[in-house]
């Protein structure tokens, strides 16, 4: 499942969602065993991954598979809101951001925090960070270059 391997997920609201490979006889390829009990809790994980039933947008939005549900007319629209909204923001914290989240799992809560200290002080020094504060204080919307 495609959905598993993405940050974040918007989906149509007429989307389903299946991992069917149990019913042929195998467990499921592409990290998906690895991915889903981190997006949803493991109890709807073992269902969903066990049964290889298909399941509703709606369904994956309760089980926390998919962040929201909008019409497919909204989808679109919706995503590349989203997308222009995180691409405006400084792309060394939304590393630092994404890096900090994925690495969640595997770290100790000490070592969450070490990296997280680590990653916000040295986001400090970034001209981004001088740039943001500059454009607060002129009042204009800041300019990013990743530096």
């Amino acid at each position: 499942m495609f959905a598993a391997a993405c940050d974040i997920r918007i989906a149509a609201d007429h989307a389903t969602f299946s991992v069917p490979e149990v019913r042929y006889g195998f467990p499921p390829g592409m990290r998906v065993t690895q991915r889903l009990p981190r997006l949803m809790p493991l109890g709807p994980a073992m269902e969903f991954l066990l049964s290889g039933e298909r399941i509703s947008a709606q369904q994956a939005l309760q089980w926390g598979l998919v962040n929201r549900v909008v019409s497919a007319a909204e989808l679109v629209e919706t995503a590349a809101a989203l997308a222009a909204r995180i691409a405006a923001t400084p792309p060394i914290a939304v590393r630092g951001t994404r890096e900090l989240l994925l690495r969640h799992p595997e770290m100790t809560q000490a070592a969450g925090m070490r990296l997280a200290e680590a990653l916000f002080e040295a986001g400090l020094r970034t001209e981004d960070a001088r740039e943001a504060l500059q454009a607060f204080r002129e009042k204009r919307p800041p300019v990013f270059t990743g530096r």
